[in-house]
Formats: structure tokens, sequence, C-alpha cells
């Protein structure tokens, strides 16, 4: 298979396109193999290129870059889910060949990435996609590759970040706005902050603030912020009052200043 690799750290000239590399095989149970369709990159994949981790993180050499694929079932190794739920009639855990799904692979510890022809994921980091569009008065509404291969990261980060809010939310008292808890999103226009606006609005339905630049301020109300500052001209804290929630990105930059505002 074709595959982007290094075989060094360094910039991005240490990248390279080989036309034979070895296909992943599965090796144990609960293993998919997935045809790559659409891939993504992230800003964990040229940091990690970049820069060598301490000698107690095993980061083999070479290496296909990227965590975050879309694409097709080509082959499934006996799947553990499938036999914890075959007696209830739930195959939503269950994956065969030719889905459509999107999946997230592990970051450190393999040679294997998203920028290649195939993949091997663990059924556990897969989700399923809606089947493509069907002909006829009334398709079904699906979503692209490319748009799925966007979001396994950065759903997975907003996801876990908020575990304890989505369990807490509605069980205890909080500050409301229009009977809505208030949430800060720090750069808003970033893979995270894009995801973590619809969330917070769609699903939890929160009333959201979020700090970018102006030029991105109509993109993100379209995502659903309610009010877009301006971090070059405005001082968050000027506004930003009597928040509920803050979800930092930046925490390395506004820490302080977040921590002082909520």
């Amino acid at each position: 298979m074709k595959a982007i690799a290094y075989r060094e750290h360094g910039n991005a000239s240490v990248l390279q396109l080989y036309e034979r590399v070895s296909r992943p095989k599965l090796w144990k149970d609960g293993q998919v193999l997935i045809r790559v369709m659409a891939s993504s990159l992230n800003p964990c994949d040229f940091k990690l290129r970049r820069t060598p981790l301490p000698s107690l993180v095993w980061t083999p050499l070479p290496k296909i870059p990227g965590e975050d694929i879309a694409g097709i079932v080509v082959e499934v190794r006996h799947s553990r889910m499938s036999s914890s739920t075959s007696s209830s009639h739930n195959n939503n855990n269950v994956f065969r060949v030719g889905d459509r799904v999107a999946a997230m692979m592990p970051i450190l510890g393999s040679r294997f990435g998203a920028h290649a022809e195939y993949a091997v994921v663990h059924e556990s980091m897969i989700a399923k996609l809606p089947p493509a569009d069907e002909e006829g008065d009334h398709p079904k509404r699906t979503i692209s590759f490319v748009e799925a291969a966007s979001l396994p990261l950065v759903s997975l980060t907003t996801l876990q970040a908020f575990s304890k809010l989505t369990q807490q939310q509605g069980s205890r008292s909080r500050r409301r706005t229009e009977g809505k808890t208030k949430i800060l999103i720090h750069a808003g226009a970033g893979g995270v902050g894009t995801f973590a606006i619809q969330y917070a609005k769609k699903v939890l339905h929160m009333y959201v603030a979020t700090t970018a630049s102006i030029q991105k301020a109509h993109f993100l109300k379209e995502l659903g912020a309610d009010l877009v500052i301006d971090y070059r001209t405005t001082d968050f804290q000027s506004i930003i009052q009597d928040y509920d929630v803050v979800f930092d990105t930046m925490s390395w930059a506004y820490e302080d200043q977040t921590l002082a505002s909520h």
C-alpha cells in the first residue's frame, strides 16, 4: 500500500511518500481493517514529528503519522463486542465488511497511522457512519468521509472534558441566564473549539460564549455561539462574569485570567 511516513524527527521535509508499505494485519480479536478514504491532521501529529519523546515513551520509527480516519471496513477479526451482545439483538457495535466508519488510532506505541491506504483499529475506537445517500425522492442524510475524518480526536477530547458536566447537568443548582448554563469556550475557531461549541449548544443546551478573531465571528455564530469576543481587541475578563463553566483549550496562555473570571 501507499503511505506517508518519516524515518527521523524534524520539520515537514522528513515526510516521504512510500509506494510499497506492508499492509497492516489483524493480530488480535476485536481488530478491524479499514480502507482509508480520508484522514486528517492534528497538532499532535506535527508536534510528535518535530520532537522526539523521552525514551520512556515508545515511539517507533519509521512512523506513519495521523490518528483520525474515515473509510470502509474490509476485514474483521472475531468481535468481542458482537459476542457480548449477540443475545440482545443490539448490533450497534458490530462492524461488518462494507460498513462506512470513522475511527481514531493510538497516538503512541505504533508505527502505523492514518495517512495510509489501510489502517487497523480496535473496534472500541470505531463508530459507524450513516449509509451513503440513496436515490429517490427522499434520500437519507449522510456525512462525507472528509467530514467524518475531521471528528474523532476533537470529539473525544470534548466528550471526555465534558463528561462530568454532562452527568451533573440538571442535577444541581447553577447560576443561569434565561434558564441556560453559561459556558466560556476559549479558542472557539480551533478544531476542538468548533466541536465544543456545537456540543454545548445543541446537545447540552447551554449559553455559549467564545474567544476568537473578529473574522471568525459569523462562522462561530452559525455553529451556535451566542457571544464571540475578539481576543485581539477585547479583554474577555471585562465581559465574562459569573459564568458556570470554562472550557480552556489554551490553559498555558490564559489560565490565570480564566480562573480569575470564573
